[in-house]
């Protein structure tokens, strides 16, 4: 279920999924550090769900994955990634350029969100997440992934020494026009995907730049802004 103007055609056909993304029309639901409560409560209340329900992570850039069995805590501490099979709890990103990522395996029914920026993908956090799927009986191959909007090629410049970094990795995409280089997290992120057994056609990619599209969402690229915009995932 998706009723916001963003939404993944790919996850649109499970009924019992709820994928959302906020805008700048819901304001900031965060910052680098913390939560807005009012602003997320209030965005909240249009699709009936309850802020109790919502689960953050603290987003440090690395790639610690944490499975979540209640909703006790509400902002897990030094993770980067979250899973669970349980109804009712919606995992939530905060992100404004880096790579929400969200997973779906519909046969144990079971969700997990990624902050994917340059540093946690470089140190795996992607790989690490579907090893933690694997680990509870999740077979790759049932496995939906959306990657939501997040700076794009067009715009994601970065010195050479960045490039480096993701050649040794040997998992560089990127272009380079005149002297500088334009990096392609999200195609990063869908070779990582394929190389570890997911299916192309359960991946999809949202064409939404962060920068390109800065009225609509936030971007630290077009603002220097520590708002964030969320994206939510929970199955009813």
């Amino acid at each position: 279920m998706s009723k916001n103007k963003i939404h993944s055609k790919l996850f649109k056909k499970f009924g019992n999924i709820v994928l959302l993304h906020s805008t700048k029309k819901d304001g900031p639901i965060g910052d680098a550090t913390g939560i807005n409560n009012k602003n997320l409560d209030k965005m909240l209340s249009k699709f009936k769900i309850n802020s109790h329900d919502v689960v953050f992570m603290e987003q440090v850039h690395g790639r610690k994955i944490n499975m979540v069995k209640n909703t006790k805590i509400k902002i897990v501490k030094n993770v980067d990634g979250l899973v669970t099979n349980k109804k009712n709890i919606f995992l939530c990103i905060k992100s404004a350029d880096c790579l929400p990522i969200v997973f779906y395996e519909p046969i144990t029914k079971t969700i997990a969100v990624v902050h994917a920026g340059y540093k946690g993908i470089l140190k795996g956090v992607i790989e690490k997440t579907i090893e933690k799927l694997e680990k509870i009986q999740v077979l790759v191959q049932n496995v939906y992934v959306y990657i939501g909007p997040s700076i794009g090629k067009c715009c994601y410049s970065v010195g050479k020494d960045r490039i480096i970094k993701f050649r040794k990795k040997g998992i560089a995409v990127f272009e380079k026009k005149a002297d500088d280089y334009f990096l392609d997290l999200k195609n990063i992120a869908h070779s990582i995907l394929l190389k570890k057994g997911l299916q192309k056609n359960k991946i999809e990619i949202s064409s939404l730049c962060t920068k390109c599209s800065n009225s609509l969402l936030f971007s630290y690229r077009a603002h220097k802004t520590e708002k964030r915009f969320i994206t939510i995932i929970g199955r009813i």
